[in-house]
C-alpha cells in the first residue's frame, strides 16, 4: 500500500527480501511526543507507524489483522489520527512482526538519494522539486 502522494523514483526489488522475514515493512518513527515535546496527539504511542507505505506479506496474519484495523477505522472515521493509533493498538495486540524500514523509502524531506518521495502534508503543495518531479509523470501537475 501506498499513499496517492508518494513519488517512486527508484527500484523497489529489495522489498520483496525484507517482507519475506517478517509480516509488515513500513517507516517507523519517534512518537509525535518526541518530536514535538508538550505535544498529547498519539501519545500513548511508543513509536510512530508512518502508513503512507506499508508493504504487506500477504498471510493468515495479516489478514486477520487488516480486517480488524479497517473495521475499527470505519467506526471512527472523524478523527485524524485513528488509523496510525489503531494501527499500533491491533498489531501489538495480535503479535505482528513489523520490520522498519529506512527513512530512504518515506522520505518527507525529499532527499535525491531516496527512493520514494512522501507528499506529505504541504509538501506537494509548496515544494517546487516535489512539484517539479511530479510534472515527469503528470505534465498538468498543479
Amino acid at each position: 500500500y501506498m499513499d496517492i502522494d508518494t513519488i517512486i523514483r527508484g527500484s523497489l526489488d529489495v522489498m520483496y527480501d525484507r517482507i519475506s522475514g517478517c509480516d509488515l515493512a513500513m517507516y517507523m518513527d519517534d512518537p509525535y511526543t518526541t518530536q514535538h515535546p508538550g505535544s498529547t496527539r498519539l501519545e500513548e504511542c511508543e513509536v510512530l507507524y508512518h502508513g503512507g507505505l506499508i508493504c504487506v506479506n500477504n498471510n493468515d496474519k495479516t489478514r486477520k489483522l487488516f480486517r480488524k484495523w479497517s473495521g475499527e477505522v470505519e467506526n471512527d472515521m472523524k478523527n485524524w489520527d485513528i488509523d496510525e493509533k489503531l494501527f499500533y493498538d491491533v498489531h501489538h495486540r495480535d503479535d505482528i512482526l513489523v520490520d522498519a524500514l529506512p527513512m530512504t523509502f518515506k522520505d518527507e524531506e525529499l532527499n535525491e538519494a531516496s527512493i520514494v518521495w512522501s507528499g506529505a502534508g504541504q509538501t506537494k503543495f509548496t515544494q517546487d522539486v516535489y512539484i517539479e518531479e511530479c510534472k515527469k509523470y503528470d505534465r498538468d501537475f498543479r
